[in-house]
Parts: structure tokens; C-alpha cells; sequence
């Protein structure tokens, strides 16, 4: 691994007057994209298949420049083990004319940058899958674009909302056949539909007071596919 990091090294230098090239398809760690400047956008095209610890987005080469996970025609399936977090830059899970699917094992956690859910017609999706049982999302900064973005939970999976957010983009789903917790504080919002499986959970965690009516602004449970256990 370390003679294909010099050669990717040799091949990015020469390249990092335009666009750099693709990291090397080989199972990382823990995997930080801090970058200050690039050429142009930092285009994967499903090279990055497997991170076994945390995706981290702090920079990525300048205002405009993305880290795009596929930019190819070719569908694709991203496995991150551990959390994906996003500080600054810009990530986009797909530029080009395919539908990429994100496994995630840990987290969601979104404190800046931008987070780009494809910006084609081809739906993209994040499964919350694998790796630890119980899991946060939170998005406290930054700019979320979900348009063509699916979410799942697994089953056997729990995904804590911390924050308030429009999750589901119209015309998109969020399917929980795991458990879908609402923590202190976090409100899933969105024009999108939720829907839960056979053994899909609903779980409300407040830590204090009251959490409030259930009504329409509420769209977490659903008036038809609503959770089969609260």
C-alpha cells in the first residue's frame, strides 16, 4: 500500500495543475480530506469503496472545488465503517449520471461545509447499516442539499436525530425497518415520506420536559406505513 500512495503522490503532483486524480482503490482508516487548494474537483468515481473508520470533510481545494464520491455512469456502493463528518468543503455523493449508494456504520455529523446528495435525476441513498448499534444523525451548520437523497435504517440499527432538519427532500423516503430515535432537542423534518417496516421502531428520548403534539408537522409518523412499536 505504501508503493501505490507514492505512485497515487507522483500522478497527483503532476496532475494538481487541473483536476487531482482519483485516491487508490484500497481499504483505508480512518480517511481526512483537508486539502487548501486543488485545480479543479476531486473526482473518486467509486474508487473510494471502503473506509473501515471515519470519512472526515474538513477541505477540499477551495471554495467551489467538491470530494465527489462517483462522477462516473456507473453505479456504485461506498461502505464508511465509521462515521462520515463533515466540517467544511464540500461533499457531493454524485456528479454524474448514476445512482451511489453510502453504507454507514456510525454517525452522521454535519457541522459545516456543504453536503451535496447527487445534483442528477439518478436517486442516491444513505443506509444507515453495520458497525455500531446505536448511532446519531446531526446536521447543526452548513448547507444540506438532499434533493435526490434515500435514507434507510437497518434493521437491528438505531439512528438518534439530534437536530432539526428537513431530512426527506420532496418526492424522496426515509424507510426505518430499524428504530428511529428522536433525542432532546431533534425534530426530522422534510416533504419527503417516512415509512416503517414490520419491525420499524419509533422511540422518543427526551431528557426533560414535555415533547409536544403530535400533528401534522410531524411527518416522522406517518398516518399510513406508521411504526409498528413506539
Amino acid at each position: 500500500k505504501c508503493s501505490m500512495l507514492r505512485s497515487w503522490l507522483g500522478a497527483w503532483a503532476k496532475a494538481s495543475s487541473t483536476s487531482p486524480v482519483a485516491l487508490p482503490a484500497v481499504s483505508w482508516g480512518n480517511l481526512k480530506i483537508n486539502v487548501d487548494t486543488l485545480g479543479g474537483s476531486w473526482q473518486q468515481s467509486g474508487a473510494l469503496a471502503s473506509v473501515q473508520g471515519n470519512l472526515i470533510i474538513a477541505s477540499t481545494g477551495g471554495t467551489t472545488r467538491e470530494f465527489r464520491l462517483n462522477s462516473s455512469t456507473a453505479s456504485v456502493v461506498d461502505t464508511i465503517a465509521g462515521d462520515i463528518q463533515i466540517t467544511g468543503g464540500i461533499l457531493n455523493v454524485c456528479s454524474g449520471n448514476a445512482s451511489t449508494t453510502v453504507n454507514v456504520g456510525g454517525n452522521f455529523n454535519m457541522s459545516g461545509g456543504t453536503f451535496l446528495g447527487g445534483n442528477t435525476t439518478y436517486l442516491q441513498s444513505i443506509n444507515f447499516t453495520g458497525g455500531s448499534s446505536s448511532v446519531t444523525y446531526s446536521q447543526t451548520a452548513g448547507t444540506f442539499t438532499n434533493t435526490y437523497m434515500n435514507w434507510t435504517i437497518d434493521t437491528g440499527k438505531t439512528v438518534g436525530v439530534n437536530s432539526t432538519n428537513q431530512i426527506v427532500a420532496t418526492s424522496r423516503t426515509f424507510t426505518v425497518n430499524g428504530t428511529l430515535q428522536i433525542n432532546q432537542g431533534g425534530y426530522p423534518t422534510g416533504a419527503g415520506t417516512f415509512s416503517y417496516g414490520a419491525n420499524g421502531s419509533l422511540v422518543f428520548n427526551n431528557s426533560s420536559g414535555s415533547y409536544g403534539p403530535i400533528d401534522a408537522g410531524h411527518v416522522y409518523w406517518p398516518s399510513s406505513s406508521g411504526p409498528v412499536n413506539v
